[in-house]
Parts: structure tokens; sequence; C-alpha cells
């Protein structure tokens, strides 16, 4: 059993809430950019040339060279990568077969509140008493997704919840090496692994294209390997460090309301009124917890 964290500076927290929130921001972008993007190419090779691109950008400018201690950290790093990319080619597979992203966004939001839980069963970390009480109102939220009458459930939809599943593991076992090897290292290796375990699937699976990809295919490509992949796990794997598994979790509840309001603006949408309860669920469970430590002390000084 590893030793236990030291607890970290208010300002390093707060740091942490910012950086989950702008990762919350780029992955909610990445349903949208995912979706055009799969229109033009193959969509397990789409996840492969996505992260590979993404870790190779990352280690060039993050400065990072081939060492022993390198090569350790891939090791270290190995599983987690195995399980993401599985999450990754269940999602990509899921967004291919569904027909509201905003929907599957919700469902693979299970695996950030599942974070917690995998690493308190696999470490031992802590879990406060108020951050169960925002995971299970998360949750709640969730819950309202197929209480509509006319929901249903669409063959991506399977796939989503597998892909929450491993995402949850990856986040755990990556978070576990994070503080060790620091955020952009941890980010490149993981994702170049991510790819190249991705590859060979993709040219056993994928139909591939027998003509050129318009611009439009590679431009909604490039945007996903920069801010929904790049800037993302960056900003996700430090934030988690700093706030921590489980506030982080919450926090990244965000991603389904932002990849939902993408897929009403551009992908045609829609909105059923238990969604709309569930989205304000979940932003409840958020701000209850970002703000119960300044509510606390904002309380005390009238004690």
């Amino acid at each position: 059993m590893p030793p236990a964290t030291p607890a970290l500076p208010k300002s390093a927290q707060r740091k942490g809430d910012l950086l989950m929130l702008a990762a919350a921001f780029l992955a909610g972008t990445g349903w949208l950019f995912s979706a055009k993007a799969v229109l033009s190419l193959p969509p397990i090779l789409f996840i492969a040339l996505r992260f590979l691109s993404a870790g190779l950008i990352l280690g060039i400018f993050g400065g990072i060279h081939p060492s022993r201690q390198l090569l350790r950290a891939a090791r270290t790093l190995l599983p987690a990568a195995m399980v993401l990319s599985l999450s990754m080619m269940a999602w990509i597979t899921g967004l291919e077969h569904t027909h509201n992203a905003g929907v599957g966004a919700f469902i693979t939001a299970c695996g950030n509140l599942l974070a917690p839980v995998f690493g308190l069963a696999i470490y031992r970390w802590p879990v406060s008493r108020a951050m169960w009480g925002s995971i299970a109102l998360a949750m709640f939220g969730l819950g309202f997704l197929f209480l509509n009458p006319d929901s249903h459930v669409d063959p991506g939809h399977i796939w989503f919840a597998i892909a929450s599943a491993c995402w949850a593991i990856s986040v755990t076992l990556g978070r576990r090496y994070s503080a060790d090897h620091g955020a952009i290292a941890v980010s490149a290796i993981q994702l170049t692994m991510t790819g190249l375990i991705c590859l060979p699937f993709a040219f056993a699976l994928d139909r591939m294209p027998q003509e050129m990809i318009p611009l439009s295919g590679l431009f909604w490509f490039a945007a996903s390997v920069v801010f929904a992949t790049c800037l993302r796990f960056v900003a996700q794997l430090r934030g988690n460090v700093l706030a921590g598994a489980a506030r982080a979790g919450v926090i990244m509840c965000l991603e389904p309301v932002w990849a939902l309001i993408f897929a009403m603006s551009f992908l045609g949408a829609s909105l059923t009124f238990s969604q709309t309860i569930g989205c304000a669920i979940i932003m409840g469970a958020i701000l209850f917890q970002v703000a119960l430590p300044g509510l606390t002390r904002l309380l005390a000084r009238f004690r």
C-alpha cells in the first residue's frame, strides 16, 4: 500500500479545479470534433491516429527524450494505456452507432464518477462523506437519462457503458503515477501507447477508405488532436493530482453538459425534459462540491 499523499494547499486545489473545468470543456468539444471526423475517417483508425499524433506532439514540445527513466515510466503506464485503448475503441464505436451524442456523453460520464470508487478499491484512496454525497447526487442525475417514456437503449449505449467502466480504471491507474513522472510526460506516454495499441485493431476491423480524405475531415481530425486530446489530457491529469480523483470526477461531470450543448447546436440532437432535470442535478452536485469549502469558511465568520 503506497504512503498517503500529503494534503495540498488551497491554492493548488483551486488550480486543480480550474484545470478540471478546462478539461471538461475540451472533452465536450471532442464529442463534436469526433462525430464530424468519423464521417470521413474509419472510427478505430481515427482514434489510433488521433492518440498517436497527440502523444508525439506532447513528447516533442514537452521536451521528452528517450531514457531509461522514460522506459520505466512506459512500463508502469502500460496497464493504464491498455485499458484506455479499450475505452476509446468502445467509445468511438458507440459514437458511430448512437442517435444522440449528448445522451452518450451522460452515460460515459459515469466513468468519471466511478474513478474514485476504483481508487478506493485498488489503492485504498480515501473518499470523504461529502464527496460520496456529491457522487450519489450526480449518479441520481444520470439516472434521469432514461426516465422519459420515449427514451430507449440504442446499440451505442452499450458501447458507451463499456467505455465508461474502462475509462474509470484507466484514470485511476494513470493518476497513480502522474505525480511521479509529471502530467505532460504521462500524457505523452499514455497517448502514444494507446494509439499504438489501437492501430492493429484498426487494420483488422475497419474498412479502409478507397479515396482521398476530404479537407473537412482533416480539419476535424486536427481539432480533435490539438484541443480535445493534447490540451485536454494534460489539464485532466494535472488537475486530477491537484484536485484529487474524487473531486475531479465530480467536476468532469460537466463534460456531458458541454457535449449535449454541442450536440444540440451542431448535430441536431434534442433535449428531453428528464435530461434537463438530469443536467440540473449534475450541475448541483458539481457546484455543491466546488463551493462547499468557500461556503463553510464564509459561515464560520458569522459564528
